[in-house]
């Protein structure tokens, strides 16, 4: 590859970072306006023609195995 062709691949990954960029903006937009609507509707679950979302608060505890190795150690 000569640096003409490398130019063209790094500026195609700077379009395509760009992009992606873009895009996942965008899906946050409407992830928000989705769960906005479940709120305003007093839902977790809509279901339309052709999809079903449900979007419910979920709460984890994970144990941090490093914080205990002095502990057994």
């Amino acid at each position: 590859m000569d640096n003409l062709q490398m130019d063209e691949k790094l500026a195609r990954l700077r379009r395509c970072r760009r992009e992606m960029d873009t895009l996942k903006q965008e899906a946050e937009a409407i992830e928000a306006e989705v769960k906005a609507e479940l709120e305003a509707r007093g839902v977790e679950q809509v279901e339309t023609a052709h999809y079903k979302v449900s979007w419910k608060a979920v709460s984890s505890t994970r144990l941090d195995a490093k914080a205990l190795l002095p502990v057994l150690g």
